[in-house]
């Protein structure tokens, strides 16, 4: 778990359901605070060679920019592998900061949630 100012913190676990897919469930916030947490853990996986990434954001109740730049930074690179990103069940106002900048015509988003066999 990071843990930044302000009690900020974001915990990520991480569950690879298939070869070269790894589902991210997020809880917490995704802010300047914690996001260098989820860029370290998404280079990690990609590294690995996941080239399919879907981020759970059904427990994050705030993004920022810099979080935001994270998950398109990542969408970039694993497109580029052939791969994707897929965000899926943003709260409410997630989904708003999504739409308000446009990210939502980038990524891949969907309601439902991802269950890791």
């Amino acid at each position: 778990m990071a843990q930044g100012c302000r009690g900020s913190f974001l915990d990520i676990e991480v569950s690879t359901p298939r070869p070269e897919h790894a589902v991210l469930t997020l809880r917490g916030r995704l802010d300047l605070w914690t996001a260098s947490h989820l860029d370290t853990t998404l280079a990690g996986l990609v590294d690995q060679g996941f080239r399919y990434l879907t981020l759970q954001l059904v427990e994050v109740g705030y993004l920022d920019s810099t979080g935001l730049n994270i998950m398109l930074a990542a969408h970039k690179r694993v497109s580029t592998m052939g791969g994707g990103l897929t965000v899926t069940c943003p709260c409410r106002r997630v989904r708003k900061v999504l739409e308000a900048t446009g990210a939502h015509k980038v990524l891949r988003i969907s309601q439902d949630k991802v269950v890791a066999a």
